[in-house]
């Protein structure tokens, strides 16, 4: 529909009564698809786990780094 209507993404998601951000992401994945280049279930699985750990490994950073700061505050040779 979108390719039909001269790739007016807006226009098609209002038509279907559709976020545009909603049938965008449909193009763009019908897209690489047809390119070639879209991930595999598998990749996206193995992509979704890997943000997740570095998420959590952001956040074990962030807290080791506000311990370090706030023993080295309260060393009594940093007073």
């Amino acid at each position: 529909m979108v390719e039909a209507s001269g790739g007016k993404i807006a226009q098609v998601a209002r038509e279907m009564r559709l976020h545009d951000s909603s049938v965008g992401n449909w193009v763009r994945e019908a897209r690489e698809a047809k390119a070639g280049q879209a991930p595999t279930a598998a990749e996206r699985a193995e992509i979704r786990e890997l943000k997740a750990e570095l998420e959590r490994v952001t956040r074990e950073r962030d807290i080791l780094g506000k311990a370090v700061a706030y023993f080295s505050a309260s060393h009594p040779k940093n007073v």
